[in-house]
């Protein structure tokens, strides 16, 4: 049961109803092992089928699918690609129904859109290319096994000025005006610098997680001066994803990033937790020298893309 969103002869795209998204969630992910698929449906599916994001697209040529692609909206009013397929030689038809989806997530207000693609996934570049989207940098996954090691932060690095101190001691407009100056010249996908809020950025880092002192959220201060931040996620099987850190120009290259990826791992360590992932861009070098330095392992790497007009639309508005 589809809704015809377009078609061109012989070609439709269908936006997929609820009923029918496990099948083509399916039929995207077909290569992914059966354990792994039931848990991507069970973290994805409420979400989709919940009406909290645009339904997921397909293109069918004679009756037969030929490609397929879902996007999940997350918190911060920002929308990434899920996944895509293309039958070969279908892959610029999948670029367009992209660019369809992509129209459809812009007229519900949707700030940012973005896609993840493994760099090893070919057909799914090549659905990207033919699309209006463009790749704006890498991002590597990393997991550190906090098994191997439970030790304490080096906190010796930290002068008498600097202290860490829970988020949830800061009104969050703190934290997000925070964010925005740890935001300058960043060296982390900094096409993204400027494309949402800093409070919609934090929105997004909060997942609607509650403000309070369970939050694995730290400020590093400078006397009584914010000028660094972590944020840790747990999430299920012990797993915890350290998705931001990040400092204010002026305290950079003084060893303090160092200092709060030990203080996340200590933490994550404390609570049980097995495994720390994180994602850094390929262009931050400093970052990839902090996880190389303490063992970080490497899982995948991924291209992010943005829709082409992104920065310009922006730089109107």
């Amino acid at each position: 049961m589809n809704q015809t969103v377009s078609h061109n002869a012989s070609n439709h795209y269908y936006s997929v109803l609820p009923e029918s998204t496990w099948q083509l969630l399916r039929w995207i992910h077909f290569a992914m092992p059966v354990a792994e698929f039931a848990a991507l449906v069970a973290d994805i599916e409420p979400r989709i089928s919940g009406g909290s994001t645009v339904a997921p697209m397909e293109l069918v040529e004679d009756r037969t699918r030929v490609a397929a692609a879902y996007f999940i909206q997350l918190e911060g009013s920002v929308a990434t690609l899920g996944g895509v397929r293309a039958k070969v030689g279908r892959e610029m038809q999948a670029g367009k129904l992209i660019d369809l989806y992509l129209r459809q997530m812009q007229a519900t207000g949707i700030a940012q859109v973005q896609a993840l693609v493994d760099a090893n996934d070919v057909a799914a570049k090549l659905a990207m290319l033919n699309s209006s989207f463009r790749q704006v940098t890498t991002v590597k996954h990393l997991v550190f096994d906090l098994s191997l090691s439970r030790f304490n932060p080096n906190l010796s690095r930290l002068s008498s000025t600097f202290q860490l101190r829970p988020a949830c001691e800061f009104p969050r407009d703190c934290v997000d005006q925070l964010v925005a100056e740890t935001f300058e010249a960043t060296l982390d996908c900094p096409d993204l610098d400027g494309v949402r809020s800093s409070a919609e950025v934090v929105g997004g880092f909060l997942e609607s997680k509650p403000w309070d002192e369970n939050l694995p959220w730290w400020v590093l201060c400078k006397g009584s001066t914010p000028v660094g931040c972590s944020f840790v996620n747990p999430h299920p099987k012990s797993v915890f994803e350290l998705a931001y850190v990040g400092l204010v120009p002026a305290v950079r290259g003084q060893g303090l990033g160092r200092v709060l990826v030990e203080a996340a791992i200590a933490d994550c360590s404390s609570r049980g937790g097995e495994y720390l992932a994180t994602a850094v861009d390929t262009q931050n070098w400093p970052a990839q020298e902090i996880y190389r330095s303490l063992c970080f392992s490497e899982l995948r790497e991924l291209g992010v893309w943005l829709p082409k007009v992104a920065k310009s639309q922006q730089a109107a508005a």
